[in-house]
This record gives structure tokens, sequence and C-alpha cells, in this order.
């Protein structure tokens, strides 16, 4: 097995390993904090987690825009401007940071929040450090994000994934512990923070420990490197702009058109067509460090059969569990929702299609968001993105339609983004439409040419 390969499913069982955790986690608290805190207590911890959660897209993209950059030039042989990159990048995060937690504090101790979040068994103080022990926790990994593009850089996201779900794994630890023994909301705040703060800590060690190069300081930074990083950076928002329009901002849509009802069928549908969508996330992730750094030394070959490989097992792997779901999914959807909802068979197949459309551009997409070559197809995406939400509206007026109108549109959006996104992500790789179509019917495997 080639070193690549090795890094590939090193990337994968991490990033899996994670998504298995958070589940778990999900699952494990729910019945954890209802049994000693109540509905009404647990409500308000949800609401209060929430808030500080907005916080972590405040970096607007400069993560992940200067891990690409980092990883290209490392293996271009320029670690010394990917040091200037790491400093350049840390301090503005360090301001952003700063400036973040203080609109916060000053937020949080400016609007009557009992009013706005209709809570009441915290006290407002009490409320207001919670906040902020959590605004903490939140703005933690801004700084995470480039950690972890320092091991991405250097062939180790795999070592600093593992890091990160031992901290989420002790974390969720501690919330159990400390609620188990009865600690209030705040208490239980404090340890959250503490904990997150260590897991940053530690996560800072293994990797000073394992890339002697990267280190703070302001000696290497310049202002030139974020200027040449904000495009790049602004772009990569367009991801979870499109997870907002299209997951929330649908909802909006059949709400209006069609009410609380439409609502729930839509989003029931959904959720079952949108368990494939895990796999493609995965994909990208455990490809997207190679892509950066075959693409920064200029290995085409490598970077064409990384991007046919991840497209080819995207469609088959969402090929084979939406045909499993179009057999058994309207049994599901009853066993599910207990019989209490009308199930819709040729919806759940509309959106196991648009899932299928999506698998292409999503996957595809990773040449150009690995290469900081993104900004083109991040119009294209917010642009399908809204105009679906457009077309729903007169779509879902038309009869012999309803809800199915709504799915229609947001296939017409994926099916577009697609086109494009895989025009743009052929000619970065060099390649054409009739070979990456033939490579389609090869077995799966990769080989590392240069050029």
């Amino acid at each position: 097995m080639t070193s690549v390969k090795r890094r590939i499913a090193a990337n994968f069982g991490a990033s899996t390993l994670g998504r298995i955790l958070t589940a778990i986690i999900q699952i494990v608290l729910v019945p954890v904090m209802l049994r000693h805190w109540g509905a009404e207590l647990y409500g308000e911890w949800i609401l209060l987690s929430t808030i500080p959660s907005y916080m972590t897209i405040s970096d607007i993209g400069f993560g992940n825009a200067a891990s690409n950059e980092m990883t290209m030039l490392v293996a271009a042989g320029k670690q010394k401007e990917a040091l200037v990159v790491f400093q350049s990048v840390t301090l503005l995060l360090g301001a952003i940071s700063v400036a973040a937690l203080l609109l916060l504090v000053l937020g949080i101790w400016s609007f009557p929040l009992n009013a706005w979040l209709h809570t009441t068994p915290a006290g407002l103080h009490d409320m207001r450090i919670i906040l902020v022990l959590l605004g903490v926790s939140a703005i933690l990994g801004l700084q995470e994000n480039l950690f972890h593009g320092s091991f991405q850089c250097m062939g180790k996201k795999a070592l600093g994934l593992m890091v990160r779900n031992l901290v989420v794994l002790a974390v969720f630890a501690g919330q159990v512990v400390a609620v188990e023994a009865g600690a209030n909301l705040l208490e239980t705040a404090a340890v959250t923070a503490a904990l997150n703060m260590a897991g940053t800590l530690a996560l800072w060690v293994v990797l000073r420990a394992k890339i002697k190069w990267i280190r703070y300081g302001v000696r290497n930074a310049h202002w030139g490197t974020v200027r040449r990083l904000f495009k790049p950076a602004l772009a990569m928002m367009s991801f979870p702009i499109y997870n907002v329009l299209s997951l929330q901002g649908i909802l909006l849509v059949i709400g209006r058109v069609s009410g609380p009802i439409g609502v729930v069928t839509f989003n029931t549908a959904r959720t079952i067509s949108r368990t494939v969508f895990q796999c493609f996330n995965l994909i990208n992730l455990s490809i997207w460090p190679e892509v950066a750094a075959a693409y920064g030394r200029g290995s085409m070959a490598l970077v064409r059969s990384l991007h046919r490989r991840a497209c080819q097992a995207a469609i088959f792997i969402s090929i084979f569990l939406a045909s499993a779901l179009v057999l058994f999914g309207n049994q599901i959807w009853k066993i599910w929702t207990v019989n209490k909802l009308a199930t819709d068979p040729i919806l759940l197949d509309l959106l196991l299609l648009q899932v299928l459309t999506a698998a292409l551009w999503y996957t595809s997409s990773v040449v150009p968001a690995a290469t900081n070559n993104h900004a083109g197809i991040a119009k294209v995406i917010v642009f399908a993105a809204v105009a679906s939400l457009l077309l729903s509206y007169p779509l879902m007026k038309v009869d012999s339609l309803g809800l199915r109108g709504a799915a229609v549109a947001l296939f017409l959006g994926d099916a577009f983004t697609a086109c494009f996104v895989l025009r743009v992500s052929l000619k970065l790789s060099e390649d054409n439409i009739r070979d990456f179509l033939k490579s389609f019917l090869q077995i799966p495997a990769v080989v590392y040419r240069r050029g």
C-alpha cells in the first residue's frame, strides 16, 4: 500500500470515528441531562449553547484557506513560506477572537436575555457567565482550525483528528460526570470550558512535538499574505451558506406555501434521503490534504486519480444506498413516524435523485476547494441555491406537484451546480470529460506519477 493510500485510509478512519463519536454523544447526553435537569433546564442549556456556536464561523474561512496554502507550500518544498502563512493568519485569528469575545460580552450585558430566550431557571447573572464560558470554548476552535492545517500540511491530518476526538471524548465524559454529580448549568459550562482549554493546549503540545518548525510569533507575519488569502477565505463561506439556504431556507418557503404539516413531511423525507450525504463529506475530508499536496508539487496525475476515484466512490455508494432507500425508505418513514404522518414515496425518490446529483458536485468540488481555486464555483453554488428557493415557490403552487415541487427545484439547482463544478475540477486537474467518465469503469486504484 502506498503512503498516499495509507494517509487517505487514516484520514477516513479518524474522520469516521469522529462522526460516530458525535452521534453517540448526541444520543447519550439527551437522557442524562433530561433525567437530572428536566426538560426546561435542558432546553435552556441547548439555547445557551447555540448562541456561542455561531462564533465558530467568525474566521470567515481563513482557517481552511490557510491550511490549503500551507499544504501546497510544504509539498513544493517552501516550508518558510508556510510558516509565514501560519503566523500571519494566527495573528489575524487572534484579533478576530478578541473582537468576537468582546462583542459577545457586550451583547449579553446589553440585551434582556431572559425575555428574548424565555428562560427562567438560571438567573441572569449565571446565564451571562455561561455564555462567556461557552463563548471561550467556541473561540478556541478558531485557533484549532490552524493547528489542524499544520498537521495536514505535513501529512499528519489523521493524528490531529485523533487528538481532537480524544478531546471531544474528554469533554463529553466531563459533562456526564458533572451532571451525574449534581452540577448545575454554570458548573457544567465551567467544566466544558476548562476541558476545551486543556484540549487546545494538548493539541498544541502534540503539534509542536511532531512539527518542530511550527511556532507562534510575529517575525514572519505579513499583512500581504492575509490580503492574498482573503478572496479564497471568503469564497470558502459559500459551502455553509449553501447549507443554510438548501436546508433551512427551503423549509421557510414550504412553511409559507404548505404550512407546518408540509414542513414536517418534507423534512422527514429529506432526513431519510440525506443519510447518504455523510459519505461524501468523509470522502472529501479523507482526500482533501492529498489533493492540496499533489497540486502544490505539480503532480497532476495524482490529482486526476484522486478526483476520479473520489467521484467514483461517491456515485457508486450513493447509488447503492439510494437503491436501498427506494425499496425500503417508505417503510422506514412509516416506522419512524409511528404511522402518524402521511408518506410520499415519490417525494422521497425525488430527494434521493437530488442527493445523487449533490454527490457529484460536492465530491468534485474538493479539487478547487483544496487548492484555493474555488472563488468561481462559490458564486455558482450560492446563485444556484438562491435560484432553487425562488423556483420552489411557483413549482409548489402547481397542484400536481405540491411538496414535490420543492424537491424538483433543489434537484435542478444541484444539477446546474454539478455541471459547472465538474467543468472547473476537470480543468484544474488537466482532465477531460471522456477520460473522466471512462475511469468509472476501471478498478479503483491511486497511482502516484509525476506530471
